[in-house]
């Protein structure tokens, strides 16, 4: 059974982002002035996300020297309080009639993870758990992926 679930962008500091059947978590999008902030979705890499419909699917890996990028901004967050492991994250699809984990707004392209917070503390157009726990929580309930042909 997929997640349903309910994030409002809400101009306070955090909103809820609810998944029915798993629970309720404090999570955020957005950085600095536009964190939470709706109308300023356009904003590249700092606005929050764009409102909508969206899959929320495992983040595709991508090709070696994608993996060894990503190993590469990882490694130095190990040692930190929040470590970040971008092979745990999801990928979220927009219902815009494209299968992909970008979308188009007002003429900028945006990015769509859903993430753990890490040791910078921001959210680059994505939805942001406050604490990696909540993350956790929700990864472990997720359904197994479902190929299909």
């Amino acid at each position: 059974m997929p997640f349903h679930g309910r994030f409002i962008i809400n101009n306070a500091e955090s909103s809820s982002l609810a998944i029915y059947g798993v629970g309720s978590f404090m999570a955020f999008s957005g950085n600095s002035i536009y964190r939470n902030r709706g109308g300023c979705f356009a904003i590249p890499d700092n606005g929050p996300l764009p409102p909508g419909k969206y899959w929320i699917v495992d983040r595709p890996g991508g090709g070696f020297l994608s993996r060894v990028y990503t190993l590469a901004k990882d490694i130095p967050t190990w040692m930190t309080d929040t470590p970040t492991d971008h092979s745990e994250w999801f990928a979220l699809y927009r219902d815009d009639g494209k299968i992909d984990d970008f979308t188009w707004v007002n003429g900028v392209t945006r990015e769509l993870l859903s993430e753990p917070i890490g040791p910078l503390g921001i959210s680059q157009g994505c939805i942001t758990l406050q604490h990696h726990s909540d993350f956790t929580m929700i990864r472990n309930a997720s359904p197994a992926p479902t190929k299909f042909p």
